[in-house]
């Protein structure tokens, strides 16, 4: 991804089970809440920005439709547009040769999760990916995409932390 310069300094990227989990019941919610309210806070810095990719919007769009939770739609618009003031960008060309290569490299890695990383990745403002997704977070060939390459700063972890998985370790 290529930045423009209206761009933030920073992106905070989270992954579909994030924003899912804000959603569900018990210890997941609890987590998702918490890193949700500190990206709240932190979004007040203007230089900073949410990022859901439109991968993760159409999987949580699935999950309401397949759980019958049809009304959280509403909700799910305001914790994007209001809450967050998330951006949901398209996958561009760069994102896309890094999900093939992630997908090669990993065959246990769904292609929907490589296409999530791949957009952090891609996105030269991208400082954190939130997941609680284990396959992501102890993924050696993503781990190792992000360390070789010298212009990401980008770390995967599922809570905000001085040192998340990644360049940073």
């Amino acid at each position: 991804m290529t930045k423009h310069k209206n761009e933030p300094k920073q992106s905070i990227y989270f992954d579909t089970n994030v924003i899912i989990g804000y959603f569900k019941k018990g210890d997941e919610r609890k987590h998702s809440k918490g890193v949700i309210e500190n990206a709240v806070t932190m979004i007040k810095n203007p230089d900073i920005m949410v990022k859901i990719p439109l991968i993760s919007l159409g999987e949580c769009m699935n999950w309401l439709f397949n759980s019958n939770n049809g009304g959280i739609v509403e909700n799910l618009q305001t914790l994007i547009e209001v809450k967050l003031n998330a951006n949901t960008p398209p996958p561009d060309e760069e994102s896309y040769k890094i999900a093939f290569e992630l997908m090669r490299a990993d065959n246990h890695i769904k292609p929907t999760d490589t296409l999530i990383v791949a957009q952090a990745l891609a996105d030269p403002t991208s400082e954190w990916l939130i997941t609680t997704d284990r396959k992501l977070l102890e993924n050696k060939i993503i781990f190792s995409r992000i360390y070789d390459d010298a212009k990401s700063n980008l770390k995967i972890s599922d809570r905000f932390t001085k040192r998340g998985a990644g360049k940073n370790r």
